[in-house]
């Protein structure tokens, strides 16, 4: 039997932004770790974040609260908030609730 990685978040700093990169569930436990991470980049004065959801295996109605929360907290003058997609579990997760093409897409770097 295979044990699954343990949950863990990465931020990479880029010029004129931040990537942040959830690694595994996006869900009801782990979400909180994911908005604190957004909310202390905000504060440390980042106002262009991306999230990259390429390493999100699962994302339920908490993650998809976050990503909604993000949105508008992006809309404010001087900041955005993007995905960079590719997890499917996202896709999937946007296009049953009716989100798809709701974000703003970014390309990533790397």
């Amino acid at each position: 039997m295979s044990e699954r990685a343990p949950f863990r978040v990465e931020v990479r700093t880029e010029p004129g932004r931040v990537v942040v990169m959830p690694w595994g569930d996006v869900d009801v436990e782990t979400m909180p770790a994911v908005r604190r991470v957004l909310e202390d980049l905000r504060l440390s004065g980042w106002g262009h974040i991306v999230l990259d959801t390429r390493r999100i295996t699962f994302l339920d109605s908490s993650g998809l609260r976050m990503l909604l929360e993000e949105q508008r907290a992006g809309a404010a003058p001087e900041r955005s908030f993007a995905l960079i997609a590719g997890s499917r579990a996202v896709a999937r997760a946007l296009e049953v609730s009716g989100l798809s093409g709701y974000f703003a897409c970014a390309e990533s770097s790397s």
